[in-house]
């Protein structure tokens, strides 16, 4: 499980994105299924895990990816 220091903030691409997303899954008419990608160490995990916690709040939420080494970021499995 990857824990981050409660200091570690989003940036402003990153807030963003996870409003347009929080946003749409809200509105009744939203998409419902996002891909999120880039390269290493620019904050996809961060930005999910966050993501997921707003969302488990109010919602029942799945989260699939790509790997093992992500789905454990994530606090799933395989």
């Amino acid at each position: 499980m990857t824990h981050y220091p409660a200091n570690v903030a989003l940036d402003i691409d990153q807030k963003r994105a996870l409003e347009y997303i929080e946003d749409s899954i809200r509105n009744p008419a939203g998409n419902r299924s996002f891909f999120i990608t880039g390269h290493p160490g620019t904050g996809k995990t961060l930005a999910t895990k966050k993501l997921v916690d707003n969302l488990t709040r109010d919602h029942d939420t799945v989260s699939l990816t790509w790997n093992a080494l992500s789905a454990r970021a994530l606090n799933g499995d395989t």
